[in-house]
C-alpha cells in the first residue's frame, strides 16, 4: 500500500466579496449568468473559521477540545450530507463546529490526517484510490475493507450508505443517438473528443488515462472548476464539449434528459457515501451518523439535491426537515 502525497495546490485566486459555492452556483444554472470568481478559491485558510450555509445551525464558536469539527468538500451535495451528520451529532449531545466548502481531497485529506477535521462525508472508491494508487477493483464491501487499511491511525470509516454519487461520462441524448452510444467504450474512435471536468480529473484513475487503457477512448479534459456544476453542464449543453463528468445524484441529468454512459469495466469504482471520522467521534456519535447512512439511498440523495437546486434551500434547512422526517432528530 502506498500513501499518495497530496499534489501542490494551484495558486489560489483572490476574490473580492463572498465566495460562491456550488450550491449557490446551482441556483444560477439555466440563467447563463455566473460570475467568473464563483469557481475560484479564497486565499484565506478555510479551516480557520466557520464557512458554509450550515455554520449557523447549532455550531459553536471557537475551537475547544470537546468540539467535533465537521467538514465538507466544495460541492453542494457533499455539504448537505455533512449537515445531516452535523445535526445528527448534535442530536446525540455533541458540540459541533462546521467547516464547509473546504475544497477537494488535495486540501482536506491532509487536514484530516493532522486532526484539524473530525468528520467528512467521502466516497468509497475515490478516497481509496487517492490513498492507495494500487487499490484493486472490487465491490463496495471490498473497497470498505481496503479503506480500513489505507486510513491513517486515528481515522476510521463508518458503515457506508446505499447512496452513491458516481463520477460519470455523461452525454446529451442527441449525441448518444447520433453515435449509438450506450457505454463508455462506444466513444472509441470519435475524433477530437472533449470532457468538461474539474482539473483534478486529468490525474484521476478514471480520467483520460483510464478511458484509454480500459476502453481505448482518447479524450481531452477541458477544465471547469465547479465539481460538475452549472458551468460544467453549460459546457455540455452549449456543445463546447461532447462529454461531461457529472455526478449521478445530480438532478440536472434527469431534468435535461442526459445520458450517463454505462461503465461495464467498472473504471469508476463504487462511490458509496462513507463517513470518515476521527477518534473524537465516540460510540454515541458513530451511532448517530449510522442512522443517517442507514436511511440514505441514492433516490433520497437525489431528492435532497433537488431541494437545493430547485428551491434554493440551504443545507441546514434541507437537513433539518429530512432528519425529522426519518425520525433521526426531533
Amino acid at each position: 500500500m502506498t500513501h499518495r502525497r497530496p499534489r501542490p495546490e494551484r495558486s489560489p485566486i483572490t476574490v473580492t466579496g463572498p465566495v460562491v459555492g456550488r450550491r449557490s452556483l446551482a441556483a444560477l444554472a439555466g440563467t447563463g449568468i455566473v460570475a467568473l470568481g464563483a469557481a475560484a478559491c479564497s486565499n484565506d485558510d478555510p479551516l480557520k473559521s466557520d464557512s458554509g450555509s450550515g455554520s449557523g445551525s447549532g455550531g459553536s464558536d471557537g475551537g475547544g477540545s470537546g468540539e467535533i469539527i465537521v467538514g465538507s468538500q466544495q460541492y453542494y451535495s457533499n455539504e448537505i450530507i455533512a449537515e445531516l451528520f452535523a445535526q445528527a451529532l448534535e442530536g446525540s449531545g455533541a458540540t459541533v463546529k462546521r467547516q464547509y466548502q473546504i475544497g477537494q481531497r488535495e486540501v482536506y485529506v491532509p487536514e484530516l490526517q493532522k486532526g484539524t477535521l473530525d468528520v467528512i462525508p467521502e466516497y468509497l472508491g475515490n478516497l481509496l484510490q487517492y490513498l492507495d494508487e494500487s487499490a484493486a477493483k472490487g465491490t463496495a464491501d471490498d473497497l470498505a475493507k481496503g479503506l480500513e487499511k489505507a486510513l491513517d491511525d486515528g481515522l476510521r470509516a463508518l458503515p457506508y450508505a446505499e447512496a452513491t454519487d458516481q463520477d460519470s461520462y455523461t452525454v446529451t441524448k442527441d449525441f448518444a443517438s447520433q453515435n449509438s452510444l450506450k457505454d463508455i467504450g462506444d466513444l472509441a474512435g470519435i475524433s477530437d473528443l472533449k470532457i468538461a471536468a474539474n482539473p483534478e480529473f486529468e490525474e484521476r484513475p478514471y480520467g483520460p488515462k483510464g478511458a484509454k487503457s480500459d476502453y481505448g477512448v482518447d479524450i481531452t479534459v477541458v477544465p471547469v472548476s465547479d465539481s460538475g456544476g452549472p458551468l460544467t453542464l453549460k459546457s455540455l449543453m452549449d456543445g463546447k464539449v461532447q462529454v461531461a463528468d457529472l455526478y449521478t445524484s445530480d438532478p440536472a441529468i434527469v431534468k435535461n434528459d442526459l445520458v450517463p454512459l454505462e461503465d461495464p469495466k467498472v473504471m469508476v469504482l463504487p462511490e458509496n457515501v462513507v463517513p470518515i471520522v476521527s477518534d473524537k467521534v465516540d460510540d454515541d456519535g458513530s451511532a448517530a451518523i449510522k442512522k443517517v447512512t442507514d436511511a440514505l439511498s441514492t433516490d433520497e440523495l437525489i431528492a435532497l439535491n433537488t431541494r437545493s437546486v430547485d428551491e434554493k434551500a440551504d443545507s441546514a434547512t434541507i437537513a433539518k426537515a429530512w432528519l425529522k422526517d426519518k425520525g433521526i432528530t426531533k
